[in-house]
């Protein structure tokens, strides 16, 4: 005979649950955002730098484990990462304005009637700016983000699902004899390009993340994968995104040959990440 309201409550419970990981995820962003506002002040390195200036970073939190973050740079450049795999590519010059024209057209929104946990996005656009979508139902106004969102999320799936195997096979080919040295990087000036989103923090997230990285002769970092990762629960999209963009952005010394010269080589970057409380 109490089968109605107690049916009820396991209803309202249920729903109640939903939003409050909406709200904790709605917090996430607002820290992030104010995150990403400081980072560039504290950037060094230049404009030209393709993965200096981050136009969206958007982070999909499924009622599973297996998270995914976007980040699209200004320069046309993106980073994805789906569990623990991530991969680069680049973005033709039309999506870019595209997405240029509706972040600039973009409010800060959320919508906690339609917000659910299990579908919810984590938007920061460029500057101190916030959304959360509900990728499911988006409303009118965070719609045309979403749209452009999801162009972009298929065209990084396919690349990585392209991708991990080809550069695998590429990186894993019998080494040159010649080369006496592999390149090098000074861990102060990775940890120096390492902007990691403050919702890490929130997360707690720590962990290593492997970056399989080909550095020209000339020391720069050409192409890159992620090659192993030791992190636990849904932090391991953010911190691949993250440990790939900071090798990207870290200048090395090449690998030299026995006649002296530089080369270009692979080699393995182990990238640390540690909670900190704050």
């Amino acid at each position: 005979m109490n089968t109605l309201p107690l049916f009820s409550i396991v209803v309202l419970t249920a729903k109640f649950m939903r939003l409050l990981v909406a709200l904790l995820l709605f917090s996430a962003v607002l820290i992030c955002s104010a995150g990403a506002q400081t980072g560039v002040v504290q950037d060094s390195l230049t404009a030209s730098d393709p993965f200096d200036t981050i136009l969206v970073d958007a982070t999909y939190v499924p009622c599973t484990d297996t998270t995914e973050s976007l980040l699209i740079f200004t320069s046309g450049r993106g980073i994805y990462a789906r569990g623990k795999e991530g991969v680069l590519f680049s973005i033709t010059t039309g999506l870019v304005d595209d997405m240029k024209d509706a972040v600039q057209k973009a409010q800060s929104a959320t919508d906690t009637a339609s917000l659910d946990s299990c579908t919810t996005v984590g938007v920061i656009l460029a500057g101190p700016r916030f959304l959360l979508i509900n990728n499911g139902a988006p409303t009118k106004q965070t719609k045309p983000i979403q749209i452009r969102l999801e162009r972009l999320r298929k065209f990084a799936r396919k690349k990585l699902e392209d991708a991990m195997e080809r550069l695998s096979e590429t990186s894993s080919q019998e080494p040159d004899t010649a080369i006496v040295t592999l390149p090098e990087v000074a861990m102060e000036d990775l940890r120096q390009n390492m902007n990691n989103s403050p919702i890490t923090t929130e997360w707690r997230c720590k962990g290593t993340v492997t970056v399989r990285v080909y550095v020209g002769r000339e020391g720069q970092a050409r192409r890159a994968f992620v090659s192993d990762v030791e992190v636990k629960g849904k932090c391991g999209a953010l911190l691949v995104t993250s440990a790939l963009r900071g090798v990207l952005r870290t200048r090395f010394k090449p690998a030299i040959k026995r006649n002296g010269r530089p080369t270009s080589a692979w080699v393995d970057v182990p990238v640390q990440f540690q909670y900190k409380r704050r």
